[in-house]
């Protein structure tokens, strides 16, 4: 499943490169996608998962974004190519912003989906010692009651031998039974 994840993170990753030079490159908004994409495999597989993800999306958004940006790669041909073509600065500019973006989502996503995945442990044992505190409280409960439930009756019985004993009409022997 683990593989299957990430298998999937990278073709996802494709998918949004297709969609990202398809709609403006460097600049385009669909940039947010690589984003989404670095939450999901942190939420598969955790931080290694975000990791997959924004290599992937590194790997395959910069050579795409600088083949466009440089006029290489020729862009989609019912866009226009001004849209596409931009000076080294401003697409080092654009390329490096989106690269760093990546970086910091990996991170945060990695790093809550690994905390969330300590709390979940951390939950699950609190959640055991509360059963067995349950258990055991019942189990206290249960041993009053009969501890209650015999006293009783033996506290009678005690006292009955004690009025038997001191009876005038029975024998030393009876008494001594007593």
């Amino acid at each position: 499943l683990r593989a299957l994840a990430d298998v999937q993170t990278v073709l996802d990753q494709a998918t949004w490169t297709v969609i990202v030079y398809l709609s403006g490159g460097a600049t385009s908004g669909a940039m947010s996608f690589y984003g989404l994409t670095c939450v999901a495999g942190a939420a598969l597989t955790g931080l290694r998962g975000a990791a997959i993800a924004a290599i992937a999306a590194i790997a395959m958004f910069v050579p795409t974004s600088i083949g466009l940006g440089l006029g290489w790669l020729p862009p989609p041909s019912d866009q226009p190519v001004a849209l596409y073509l931009m000076g080294r600065t401003e697409l080092a500019y654009h390329v490096s912003l989106n690269a760093l973006v990546l970086v910091v989502v990996m991170l945060l996503s990695g790093y809550l989906a690994e905390r969330l995945r300590l709390t979940g442990g951390q939950l699950v044992a609190a959640e055991v010692r509360a059963a067995e505190a349950e258990r055991l409280a019942l189990i206290g409960r249960l041993a009053s009651g009969l501890a209650h439930e015999i006293r009783n009756p033996l506290g009678a019985i005690a006292g009955s031998i004690q009025l038997l004993r001191d009876s005038p009409e029975l024998t030393v022997e009876d008494r001594d039974l007593c």
